[in-house]
């Protein structure tokens, strides 16, 4: 039989003298919530050490390095067509 329970220093004694046979074991989520807590102090200590990254330029970054798409030339006349004929039907 397994027993398990958040860890806390009052169960073994009662798990040992109702169930003598049953193996006690810590619980995943309270044995995380536990490295956690004493892990973040020295984790926080060191990102405090690693080296600030470079500021970025004001606004929306370009595309991977590409040029943008605005004002670039239109395969078809399409969008001008459709402008004229609106006109026309004014």
């Amino acid at each position: 039989m397994l027993v398990v329970t958040d860890g806390s220093a009052l169960y073994p004694p009662v798990i040992a003298a109702v169930w003598p046979e049953a193996e006690h074991q810590r619980c995943v989520f309270h044995f995380i919530k536990q490295l956690n807590e004493e892990l973040r102090e020295p984790l926080w200590a060191a990102y405090a050490t690693l080296p600030a990254p470079p500021k970025r330029k004001r606004g929306r970054p370009n595309r991977r390095g590409r040029p943008k798409k605005r004002g670039r030339p239109r395969e078809d006349g399409r969008k001008w067509d459709n402008r004229e004929a609106v006109k026309a039907g004014r």
